[in-house]
């Protein structure tokens, strides 16, 4: 467990946020994490739906019966049935207030997951971030010390440019006294 702390608070490397997606988060999670919202909102409307149109339901009936032009004889013999009925309607619609209080629940904590995830990849930019800041800063003290080898060397090439100058006209200078000298002995 040790070596799993340690591991997991060393210095990141390119291959870390390989291995990220691995062992835990993957964008995927975001864009399920979305489509969940999604449906558990989706649910809620119908549930909000189902509510109104049981509601509406039982006032249709409600109004019916308290309406002079039904009769008399159907409504002792309806009644119960209407009542079994009413009774049954705010049974389910107690279980879908219930099932929507649950979705609103789920929300919640899709939500909060979801700003965690964001969270989570923030972070993961952010470390990727100074690593390639961190080679960028390495790649540019690189190419200094390239650039100052590049200008050893150039500064030597003059040097030695000067040097050959002055061996060419020493030579220059002497060759035709050393061909005199050698022709005339």
């Amino acid at each position: 467990m040790d070596a799993e702390i340690q591991a997991s608070s060393s210095a990141p490397t390119s291959s870390s946020f390989v291995d990220a997606e691995e062992k835990g988060f993957r964008i995927d999670d975001l864009q399920e994490n979305q489509f969940l919202e999604d449906k558990t909102n989706e649910a809620m409307l119908v549930i909000d739906a189902n509510l109104n149109i049981l509601s509406q339901l039982v006032e249709f009936y409600k109004s019916v019966f308290s309406s002079a032009d039904c009769p008399e004889g159907m409504k002792l013999k309806c009644w119960p049935d209407f009542e079994r009925l009413e009774t049954r309607v705010q049974a389910v619609r107690s279980d879908m207030r219930m099932q929507l209080s649950r979705a609103k629940s789920i929300i919640r904590r899709l939500s909060e997951r979801k700003a965690l995830l964001f969270g989570i990849l923030e972070y993961q930019n952010m470390q990727a971030s100074r690593f390639l800041s961190e080679k960028a800063q390495i790649s540019a003290e690189d190419m200094r010390a390239m650039t100052e080898d590049m200008h050893d060397i150039a500064r030597k090439t003059k040097h030695e440019t000067v040097s050959m100058r002055i061996i060419t006209l020493v030579t220059l200078f002497f060759l035709p006294g050393t061909f005199i000298s050698t022709t005339s002995r």
